[in-house]
């Protein structure tokens, strides 16, 4: 089970590096703290983002390989930027003006999961609730052993 064996080589080395993050700036980018169960249906993935608004977690497929990214923002940035400063933004002078105002993130927060292919794609749900992200990933249905006729040639 590729899963399985990537979750605690992800873990082992989230435990190393709990207390070992990049430092750009003003931003910290370190990878959250997570758990995972598995049944024969289903990959449960619970991940620790606290101080992150929903608005601000991106969750991305792409063969077999789950990214999570998350931006914590200072109090005062939690909120992405108004129309009314956007459009005083480009009165002032334009994209490059717009750009240096925009809030930069205390926080980013960052975790690749390999799935391997046995993921229906189609049915992972995720939802966000006080700080913590819950994602079920069902399981493909294997199929079963079925006989195979042989034929003359």
């Amino acid at each position: 089970m590729s899963f399985d064996r990537e979750m605690r080589s992800q873990r082992r080395f989230a435990d190393r590096s709990e207390n070992v993050c990049l430092k750009t700036n003003r931003t910290i980018y370190k990878a959250p703290n997570y758990e995972f169960q598995r049944d024969n249906d289903n990959i449960n993935l619970q991940v620790e983002l606290p101080g992150v608004a929903k608005e601000h977690i991106d969750l991305e497929m792409n063969s077999g390989k789950l990214t999570i990214t998350a931006r914590r923002f200072k109090a005062s940035h939690s909120q992405p930027p108004s129309k009314e400063s956007e459009q005083a933004t480009e009165e002032k002078g334009g994209r490059d003006a717009h750009e240096a105002e925009l809030p930069q993130p205390s926080c980013v927060y960052k975790l690749h999961v390999k799935t391997g292919t046995n993921v229906d794609d189609e049915g992972i749900k995720a939802e966000y609730n006080h700080g913590i992200l819950n994602i079920v990933l069902p399981m493909k249905k294997v199929n079963t052993a079925r006989k195979i006729a042989l034929t003359d040639i």
